[in-house]
């Protein structure tokens, strides 16, 4: 037989049972209002592609082969297999830093994206825009989001709104529309109007979709082993998310390439500085040794006389050689002391094992720092102790 206490459970039980079943309406109503809810959700939200790229770092700062070697086998491998180089992290730095991703921004003019109403929500346009759009005249330091609703009425106007700014204007065609923060500058591409179209207009500051494109890309090294780095960035718009992320790795490549011609080009002011001097003291060497030549009568000494003068011809070179790397020195100090040059050229005829090295470390520090200083700021403990 059953206790009290379970038969007082069961009572219980059997009603809240039958208390349900007498409001199934409402887990019927609440079933439909949550299908609505997801259609609306789907139909309102944005799709967002994935698009992944990959780009190979080169480690210039590597190690060697040799010692590569030598680690490997100091602490078992696994220093090297699980700890890439700095250099090539400090490159995937680059790769995601803020200026980098500014200068796409300002290519590709992220900050500005016009779209069309799709059912419930608005998807981006690119590639068949019949128009273009720039911003000029900026009235305030910091740009905040606006949206506008743009349409053209005919072949010669169109109609702009914003209700935050209380903006209900129509205009002529490449009329600019001032607004409080700035102007809108509109210009149809080709000759074919789009009368009747309206399309919606989203402007934000190149700060801001400077911080959208970090934060929707991610960079990460393929493995422990290799410089290759995945890409992966995700946009409403996958032909327009891979141009963005090309355009992001060819700016780092061309970033590149210009910091190594403004190092030649370095290298090639101060070489060229050297030769108009060298030039001109190998022109002052033949001069005097041609009077030496003349006021001692050299041609007509004997053998052993022209022994003599060739001794004297060499410690007369040795002297000279020696004047060469002096002088060598104070045009080094010269160049040095120039606000404008950065690097110091590593071809000079400075004959010194001691000051070559040190001057490439100089040079590597001082690369390294340019680098380091787009992913940190200027009081970062890190920034202090390399230019120090």
């Amino acid at each position: 037989m059953k206790s009290l206490a379970e038969k007082e459970k069961d009572k219980s039980l059997k009603a809240f049972m039958a208390n349900m079943l007498k409001h199934w309406y409402v887990f019927v109503v609440c079933f439909f209002v949550f299908i609505v809810l997801a259609f609306v959700y789907l139909k309102r939200t944005t799709p967002q592609y994935e698009i992944k790229s990959t780009i190979m770092l080169k480690d210039e700062k590597g190690m060697s082969e040799n010692k590569a070697v030598t680690s490997f086998a100091n602490d078992n491998g696994l220093s090297f297999l699980l700890n890439p180089s700095e250099n090539v992290m400090n490159e995937i730095k680059v790769l995601t830093s803020r200026r980098l991703a500014k200068e796409v921004v300002q290519q590709l003019k992220l900050n500005i994206v016009v779209g069309t109403k799709d059912g419930l929500r608005v998807e981006e346009i690119y590639g068949d825009l019949p128009f273009d759009i720039d911003i000029a005249n900026a009235k305030t330091d910091s740009i905040k989001e606006r949206q506008f609703e743009l349409e053209f009425l005919d072949e010669n106007r169109i109609w702009v709104k914003n209700d935050v700014e209380n903006l209900d204007t129509k205009k002529l065609i490449k009329e600019k529309v001032s607004t409080g923060q700035f102007d809108l500058l509109i210009q149809p591409l080709g000759d074919k109007i789009p009368v009747g179209h309206k399309y919606y207009i989203t402007v934000i500051s190149e700060n801001e979709a400077a911080n959208r494109l970090l934060n929707n890309c991610s960079a990460e090294l393929t493995d422990k082993t290799a410089t290759t780095v995945n890409l992966q960035f995700y946009y409403p718009n996958a032909k327009r998310g891979e141009l963005i992320l090309q355009t992001l790795m060819d700016r780092y490549i061309l970033n590149n390439q210009d910091q190594k011609i403004r190092m030649a080009d370095s290298a090639l002011v101060f070489i060229d500085q050297r030769l108009e001097s060298v030039a001109g003291e190998l022109q002052g060497v033949e001069l005097g040794l041609e009077k030496f030549r003349s006021s001692n009568q050299i041609t007509d000494l004997t053998e052993q006389s022209k022994m003599l003068v060739g001794n004297a011809s060499e410690y007369y070179n040795r002297l000279k050689d020696q004047e060469i790397q002096l002088k060598s020195i104070r045009n080094l100090e010269t160049f040095v002391k120039d606000p404008s040059n950065n690097r110091i050229p590593s071809s000079m005829n400075i004959q010194n094992a001691s000051f070559q090295s040190s001057l490439q470390q100089y040079n590597a520090l001082l690369l390294e720092y340019e680098k380091k200083k787009l992913s940190y700021t200027d009081s970062n403990p890190v920034l202090i102790n390399l230019k120090s």
